[in-house]
């Protein structure tokens, strides 16, 4: 039912685009800021990214994740946020790459204001100077710099799906000559629930499970920052952050065996109970100096602390056939404490001919601690003392040349890694590796706005402890989680032809991608016929090619909507790097997405959206993920010079399960069927205050300060 309502999604918009034949190299959002109409570039491309200006997108957006929903090629997926067609995202805020966990950033993201972003940066492709961690995209958070000015924001989110969740945040900015300062603080608290269930088919019997869980989330997070501006042309800062997360799981889970007959082996229960405090704190401090409009050079310096607790306690009862019953009961204590430093020099000088170069240096320096004690009764005691030190020494350099409409980029990344690891005092394993990452580009801007891009660059994937730490965690009886102290980093390269053309209310963008990958690594599950045991452990799985192409067309011609649609396209091919998931798998892999943005008065004070998404089935050599669907809408109102946002919405009107199958050993396999996305509704307001005085464009990074329009 979903794929029809999709494709009649779609047709709706074939009428709206017959429409959009003529060029035009100005493609311009009309705005109304400070009393003054302006004509704006709405989207511009620069080499590797985009830039969005959003002072048109802002009315009733109450927080900065409410804003990006609505920034083209950017996917809100529940509490992830990705670039389309790259696997994770990092966050900039005014030039500066912060050091943000990835399970963090929705949070950091949702206590932010939208109210006075200008611009978000969207680098899909990050150069030679960012870390060569990861197939990841940088958003850049653009804020706008008030002189002489106090004043800040507060809001609050009520959300309900099956439970109650609210959130509440406030910012302060405050500027005074040389001195600006600004400060951010969340707070999350609620419950929310879902179900896993599964079918367990080993050779020789069958096994039904299915565990309910309702996790309460209590999280705060709170963040500092002072720019002080030594002169003109210089500027010093220091910024703190910390979040603190409590979540408390509740899980019940139930279970039943079959033989080949259909006939009854076991069945039973099991309640577990989980903690997870965790707390994450960064400190950084950032200094640059510019000489002119082209030379600069800049300091980063971090020192950051993650600490994670988990606390198990677990019980079950398992009643077999024969009468015999089994009881299991355990409780875990781990923690996990990485501390780590680094510090990044970099700088851009302008030699002959007009030639750029920029060029740097970075270290990285952690250590992660993990220990586990077990009280256990039945299963077999255990427990884990884990050590993993990775030092990180890079070094990049790279030239930039423009000759009339051409703009060529010839750069590289070198990076040497250093690892060791030990387990319960034993030295597992000491390593030493590095590795070239080319960066190479040519792009080329038309008079009628259009360009063209070709790309050439690569990155690598580090495991991490949870990868490589061989403990066994038991996940019940019949379930036993494990690392793998043997992995080995996984890498790619990719190469990449961009396009983006401008009509007359509209643009539309393309990418065609090949990218190669190597030793991904994945978790695969063994199955034990003789016990009955499955064992998932990460491993070096699979490699695998790709050939896509993603096209985003943002049309904004019609007054009463605006229109965001993306569809990706692509054919896989992997294959297994494991005995026992011999072979090779080929794959058709789509995504489609469209954001409907309507304007439904003059002054925009009332608008509303309503959003559908489609991602077809993956197939790889270790399974299989079935095709879902997703629809959500909602109203805006903005009022009281738009100080005062409100907002409601309803997500996962027609949202699908998770379902798929993963394969094991000697044909064994096992299929899953989730329910993470429920039917949710969300009420939200913000309220922001002070005095403008003026209002010009702060751009860190010590970039010349410019207007805010061309």
């Amino acid at each position: 039912m979903y794929k029809v309502l999709y494709q009649l999604y779609l047709l709706f918009l074939i009428p709206l685009l017959s429409v959009a034949q003529e060029r035009d190299s100005t493609f311009r959002d009309t705005i109304k800021l400070e009393e003054v109409i302006i004509n704006q570039k709405f989207i511009k491309h620069e080499v590797g990214k985009y830039v969005v200006n959003v002072a048109s997108l802002r009315k009733g957006k109450t927080d900065l994740i409410d804003l990006l929903e609505e920034v083209p090629g950017l996917i809100v997926d529940g509490d992830k946020i990705n670039i389309q067609g790259k696997g994770s995202v990092k966050i900039m805020f005014n030039g500066r790459l912060k050091n943000i966990p990835e399970s963090e950033i929705y949070s950091i993201l949702k206590s932010r204001p939208a109210y006075n972003v200008t611009e978000v940066e969207v680098i899909k492709e990050p150069s030679s100077k960012y870390d060569a961690e990861g197939n990841y995209g940088i958003l850049n958070i653009v804020t706008k710099r008030k002189i002489d000015y106090i004043g800040g924001d507060v809001g609050e989110e009520v959300t309900y799906r099956k439970k109650w969740t609210n959130k509440v945040r406030s910012s302060m900015n405050y500027s005074k000559g040389k001195v600006d300062a600004a400060f951010s603080a969340g707070w999350t608290y609620g419950k929310i629930d879902y179900k896993e269930t599964n079918i367990t088919h080993f050779s020789n019997l069958e096994r039904y499970s299915s565990t309910y869980f309702a996790p309460l989330q209590n999280e705060y997070n709170l963040s500092g920052m002072m720019d002080f501006h030594l002169d003109s042309m210089s500027v010093a800062s220091l910024s703190v952050s910390y979040i603190n997360t409590y979540k408390k799981n509740r899980g019940r889970n139930s279970l039943e065996s079959y033989d080949l007959a259909n006939n009854m082996v076991d069945s039973g229960s099991s309640y577990s109970f989980t903690r997870t405090p965790r707390e994450n704190l960064t400190t950084s401090f950032y200094i640059d100096r510019q000489w002119n409009s082209t030379d600069k050079v800049s300091l980063m310096a971090d020192l950051f602390r993650y600490n994670y607790h988990n606390y198990y306690d677990f019980f079950s009862n398992i009643s077999r056939s024969d009468g015999i019953e089994t009881n299991d009961n355990f409780i875990s204590n781990g923690n996990s404490l990485l501390n780590g430093f680094s510090a990044a020099l970099d700088f851009e000088k302008q030699l002959l001919w007009g030639v750029m170069l920029s060029g740097g240096g970075k270290f990285t320096l952690s250590t992660t601690k993990n220990t586990s004690v077990y009280d256990v009764t039945t299963l077999p005691l255990q427990n884990d003392a884990f050590k993993y030190t990775e030092n990180i020494y890079a070094g990049y350099l790279s030239l930039d040349k423009k000759v009339g409409n051409f703009e060529f980029i010839l750069g590289g990344r070198y990076e040497q890694t250093k690892i060791k690891s030990v387990s319960n005092a034993e030295i597992w394993k000491t390593k030493s590796y590095g590795k070239f990452f080319p960066d190479v580009r040519l792009s080329c801007n038309f008079e009628n706005g259009s360009n063209i891009a070709l790309s050439l660059n690569s990155s690598i994937d580090r495991p991490g402890i949870r990868n490589i730490n061989p403990f066994s965690y038991y996940v019940s009886r019949y379930g036993i989680a494990v690392g793998n102290p043997e992995l080995r980093p996984s890498t790619w390269w990719n190469i990449r032809l961009s396009n983006s053309i401008p009509f007359n209310g509209g643009e539309l963008s393309s990418d065609i991608t090949y990218a190669r990958i190597s030793n991904v690594f994945d978790q695969t599950t063994t199955m034990d016929t003789i016990s009955n045991i499955s064992i998932t452990q990460w491993n070096n799985a699979i490699k695998k090619s790709t050939l896509g192409f993603e096209t985003i067309l943002y049309y904004y011609k019609l007054r009463w909507v605006k229109i965001t649609a993306v569809a990706s396209l692509g054919i896989s091919k992997t294959t297994s790097s494991l005995p026992y998931l011999s072979g090779s798998q080929k794959g058709f892999e789509q995504f489609y997405l469209t954001n409907l943005r309507f304007i439904f008065d003059k002054e925009q004070a009332w608008t509303g959206f309503l959003k559908a998404s489609y991602n077809g089935n993956e197939r790889t050599i270790n399974g299989k993920i079935d095709d879902t669907f997703s629809m959500s809408c909602g109203v805006n109102y903005s009022c009281l010079k738009n100080s005062l946002n409100l907002r409601f919405a309803i997500n996962n009107i027609l949202s699908s399960k998770t379902s798929g199958y993963t394969r094991s050993n000697d044909s064994m396999y096992m299929i899953f069927r989730n329910n993470y996305h429920p039917l949710t509704f969300t009420f939200a307001l913000s309220y922001n205050f002070g005095k403008d005085i003026s209002i010009r464009s702060k751009r860190h990074n010590n970039e010349d300060l410019e207007g805010r329009f061309e």
